[in-house]
């Protein structure tokens, strides 16, 4: 399968440009790269391929991202992954600049992306993330994570509503677009005053290292000898958790074939009801996400989160109702 074409190739000047530099610091004697290709630029992070500048002339991935982010990337990387039997990229390495920005290598993935709507996908990484939640539980790296159960969601909730709130106050806003934001926000209150059933819904689930965005782009598949390797990246939002979060875009059958023997007591209908309350855990992030957003005095900016928004609203009610907090 084709690479995705990069949103910017450089071509000069490229032993002065920050990623090479980081790179040669960690890597004195490493090559200067043919072209560094800027493959995805956030607000908080970029990734660059440096094409040629990898051990024996191989690509290498370079994240530029805040150094909190990256020290648990870095622990992801160095302390739990290795120790787990499972497929991971090749990490090659940590720094942190000291001038607020942190930077990770890392072998490029390549192969093919993840897609939760093939079968054979779903089941490759329903049996990954089994092996992985089951084997990390134990891990004394893993107690050290950030928390990802029910109370860090809760607090997501809460920073969501609020930040909404705030927007209501915006002139540039319709009445429909007002509309979405108030019955968001109602949901929210709703979810909040049933929030005992989540935490019941996660009871006797065991917490582990969960990735916390496990989808299409964070994930690749890369033929082997042995079969397709399932290859997570961008560990930014991993931490300590019932999985819950983890199992919303694979086959619960072959997670729960990967989990039954260390975790004999988390049965078919306990997967499909975490896997609910899942969906809701991650739609606040992204609803989150996006709420500071209507804070833009430009009706051009507020587009953009406005359209997510309506889409959020209508999800959040379905998946309310899938969960049985609707009612």
């Amino acid at each position: 399968m084709s690479v995705p074409e990069p949103a910017e190739v450089l071509r000069s000047d490229l032993a002065a440009h920050p990623a090479v530099r980081a790179w040669r610091t960690s890597h004195p004697c490493a090559r200067c790269p043919d072209s560094i290709q800027v493959v995805k630029r956030e607000e908080k992070s970029t990734v660059y391929r440096l094409v040629g500048a990898g051990p024996a002339g191989s690509p290498l991935i370079v994240k530029r991202c805040l150094p909190e982010a990256g020290r648990l990337e870095r622990t992801v990387y160095e302390e739990i992954l290795p120790r787990v039997p499972v497929t991971s990229l090749q990490y090659y390495g940590f720094v942190d600049d000291g001038g607020g920005r942190a930077w990770l290598f890392l072998e490029d993935a390549g192969g093919e992306k993840y897609s939760p709507e093939d079968p054979s996908h779903r089941t490759l990484a329903g049996r990954w993330l089994g092996v992985l939640h089951t084997c990390a539980a134990h891990l004394a790296p893993t107690a050290s994570l950030p928390d990802r159960g029910p109370p860090y969601y809760l607090g997501r909730l809460r920073a969501a509503r609020a930040t909404l709130t705030s927007g209501l106050g915006n002139p540039l806003l319709g009445a429909a677009e007002i509309g979405d934001i108030r019955a968001v926000i109602a949901g929210c209150d709703l979810l909040e005053s049933r929030w005992s059933r989540v935490e019941e819904a996660c009871a006797g689930v065991p917490a582990t290292l969960v990735h916390g965005d496990f989808r299409n782009k964070n994930v690749r598949l890369r033929a082997g000898p042995s079969g397709p390797a399932v290859l997570p990246m961008d560990w930014e939002h991993a931490g300590l958790g019932v999985p819950a979060a983890d199992l919303t875009r694979i086959d619960p059958i072959a997670y729960r074939s990967a989990v039954q023997e260390r975790w004999p007591q988390v049965g078919s209908a306990t997967l499909l009801r975490l896997a609910d309350v899942g969906r809701i855990f991650l739609r606040l992030a992204a609803i989150d996400w996006i709420s500071p957003w209507f804070g833009y005095d430009s009706r051009v900016l507020l587009l953009k989160p406005i359209e997510h928004l309506a889409v959020h609203r209508a999800q959040l009610a379905l998946e309310l109702e899938a969960a049985g907090l609707a009612r």
